[in-house]
């Protein structure tokens, strides 16, 4: 069977952008914001933009759908691809990669974790490798910028090609392929019946070539939800974008008879809720230091590093507090010595030094209804900030203090309530030391400066939220 055309068969040749010639850097804008700080709390606090209906049917029962049936996502409309093509490609990777240069195998695909010469994170995709030097990356926007920069920075001989979803297409030309992701445990047959063959055992990150509706596509076993110990029931499936609603009807109709519904950006984002989770947007290390100047001025200032909001209780005084290292998100476990990339000497250094560790905080029914009940029907002046379902606030830089008897002791990014787990919680990071299961905290929620805080209004008082502390995925209910 000929396989799926990369990126729709368009050239890997991008033509000037005028628009982005003529608008002002990310280093520009930080140092007329101020700083990095100021800018990014005056960033409208808005969410990130999902060009589908946040729900079909209804956010419960899609999460519901994932766990008993199937649920399929439009991955097209927010997912940012970059495509990397040369004889340096596989050796660009490497570089910038902590992880091992083992796995680029044709058929495969693997996470890809990047870090700054300081060892701050800096964003983490899936590539897949589709030929010796053909790589195509998929994710947040962020590590595409990065790896872009970097090819040209260091004379590499690849040809780098982005196609970033809306708002962000205007300056890349948009995506030449779809993307849907399959989730739950009729998928396998749904996409059997849809290509009306058996596809057989595709491993973890393994990728298959399939035909559904007389076009080519690819499929990627890769799924958000599954937890430890549990089988994977997930499939990703995409292919040039002018075959994109012909595959769409053909798996929606081959889904009917298993109950497959269509997934919102809700059920789409309360799937780390239940898995052992990526963090969806940790604020990546680049706003600071003079070695990342070139970079900052190679970004312009409504890239997604310099439109991000940055909310909730969490406020250090300086940025440098926010930024991460593999350790702290889950990812040390990937960090690989046996190359040289960029941060290696920094990521060894910092091996042996204290990190935070990723935990899941289980807030307190009380609590969450007594919030709930007060931002709705409180008295002026003493109603706090309402508690969004099923999520606190998707696709925004999001940190809540996290506090216990002696002080702080981390921060809360993406919370959320999920049909499944009948629970709010909150994807954490703490100090490793309080990283105790059942441990009792609690979370500071609102930001200190509403109401005064430009796009925030109205004003709403803080309030402490108790929590416990849990060092893996909460089970179903």
């Amino acid at each position: 069977m000929k396989p799926a055309p990369l990126c729709g068969g368009h050239s890997f040749v991008s033509a000037p952008n005028t628009m982005e010639s003529q608008m002002r850097t990310l280093d520009e804008r930080i140092q007329q914001s101020g700083g990095a700080l100021a800018m990014l709390l005056g960033n409208p606090a808005e969410h990130g933009v999902f060009r589908y209906p946040p729900e079909w049917s209804t956010w419960y029962s899609e999460e519901w759908a994932r766990r008993h049936t199937a649920v399929v996502f439009d991955q097209t409309t927010h997912q940012a691809d970059t495509y990397l093509r040369g004889p340096d490609a596989k050796r660009l990777l490497t570089e910038v990669a902590v992880n091992s240069p083992k796995g680029y195998v044709v058929g495969r695909a693997k996470q890809l974790v990047a870090v700054t010469h300081s060892g701050h994170f800096i964003g983490d995709s899936i590539v897949a490798t589709l030929s010796d030097e053909e790589f195509h990356v998929s994710g947040v926007p962020v590590l595409g910028n990065w790896l872009k920069y970097q090819a040209s920075a260091g004379g590499y001989d690849v040809d780098v090609v982005r196609e970033d979803p809306y708002p962000f297409d205007h300056f890349t030309g948009g995506a030449k392929n779809y993307r849907f992701q399959f989730t739950g445990p009729a998928t396998q047959s749904i996409v059997e019946a849809a290509a009306a063959h058996a596809l057989g055992q595709i491993p973890f990150f393994g990728i298959s070539e399939i035909e559904i509706a007389g076009t080519p596509a690819r499929l990627l076993n890769h799924t958000m939800t599954a937890q430890s110990g549990e089988a994977y029931s997930g499939l990703e499936v995409w292919g040039p974008i002018e075959h994109s609603q012909r595959v769409l009807d053909a798996l929606l109709n081959a889904g009917r008879q298993f109950g497959l519904q269509r997934g919102g950006v809700h059920a789409y984002m309360s799937q780390n809720l239940e898995s052992s989770g990526w963090p969806p947007l940790p604020l990546p290390g680049i706003y600071t230091g003079d070695d990342l100047a070139p970079y900052r001025k190679s970004l312009v200032e409504f890239s997604i590093e310099g439109m991000l909001p940055l909310e909730g209780s969490y406020r250090p005084a300086d940025i440098e507090s926010y930024y991460s290292t593999p350790w702290d998100l889950g990812y040390g476990r990937l960090i690989n010595y046996e190359h040289d990339f960029i941060g290696r000497s920094a990521l060894e250094e910092l091996k042996e030094q204290p990190h935070k560790r990723k935990v899941w905080l289980e807030w307190n029914e009380d609590d969450v209804i007594r919030v709930m009940r007060d931002s709705l029907f409180g008295e002026d002046g003493a109603r706090p900030k309402i508690i969004s379902l099923p999520l606190s606030a998707p696709m925004t830089a999001y940190y809540d203090e996290i506090r216990d008897k002696n002080g702080a002791i981390g921060y809360s990014g993406i919370a959320g309530y999920t049909s499944n787990l009948r629970r709010y919680v909150s994807m954490s990071f703490i100090d490793e030391e309080k990283a105790v299961e059942g441990a009792q905290v609690e979370l500071l929620w609102g930001d200190p400066d509403s109401g005064e805080r430009a796009f925030l209004n109205p004003a709403y008082v803080q309030t402490d939220i108790r929590a416990t502390v849990r060092t893996s995925p909460l089970p179903r209910r």
